[in-house]
């Protein structure tokens, strides 16, 4: 799903004197192609089946399961109370205070975010195409330098459109000192601060663990 960088997609350095004893340093995109709609719809499949993964796994635990049977994921404890306790109303009680405790709510700013994640991409994509951006995020930008530097910059925000001569990273340093700015360009998708093979492997391994393990080992 990446790019090839340096094919279509890559960056561009640059150095520019601002004094006698100090350059500025600029590393800029390079976009000469968007990436591909059918990664969008690739990733819709990958996010409604992991998703769907859940919900087949709560309905093959219950007992004499109905319309209503599913795996709920909720922000809000109130909403669970109300909603998600219905879908899980044929499960046991050991089964039921197991969903109820992975619910983000309980963390929102934990591991168990990667299940508000889930739940929000699956239902965009029942709405409308993921649409894939160009970003600079599968290795976040960084300054490798051996000594001081000053005035840096990182002006790309992690999630957003990535154009063409976007700047990625500025700063200065003396003329005499070692720098390197370093990113790598790669698909992923808007709002969402990683990109697509991260992501993928990111939301699989955190459903594993959190959820599909432990009840697939509970009597």
């Amino acid at each position: 799903m990446a790019f090839r960088e340096g094919e279509f997609n890559g960056v561009a350095y640059e150095q520019n004197p601002c004094s006698d004893d100090w350059v500025e340093h600029r590393l800029t995109a390079v976009i000469t192609r968007q990436p591909d709609p059918v990664i969008a719809v690739v990733l819709g499949d990958f996010i409604q089946n992991l998703r769907a993964s859940l919900d087949h796994l709560v309905w093959a635990l219950a007992r004499r399961p109905n319309g209503t049977t599913g795996f709920p994921i909720f922000t809000d404890r109130c909403e669970f109370q109300v909603i998600g306790e219905k879908r899980i109303a044929r499960l046991s009680s050991d089964h039921r205070a197991f969903i109820e405790s992975v619910q983000p709510y309980h963390r929102p700013y934990g591991p168990n975010d990667y299940l508000t994640l889930l739940n929000r991409l699956s239902n965009e994509d029942k709405h409308r195409l993921l649409l894939p951006i160009a970003t600079g995020v599968r290795d976040p930008p960084y300054i490798a330098h051996d000594g001081r530097v000053r005035k840096a910059r990182f002006p790309y925000r992690p999630g957003t459109r990535l154009e063409n001569k976007a700047e990625i990273i500025r700063c200065e340093a003396p003329a005499d000192m070692n720098v390197e700015l370093k990113a790598a360009i790669d698909v992923g998708i808007s709002g969402v601060d990683m990109d697509v093979l991260t992501l993928c492997e990111v939301l699989i391994s955190s459903v594993k663990r959190l959820v599909i393990d432990p009840l697939a080992a509970a009597p």
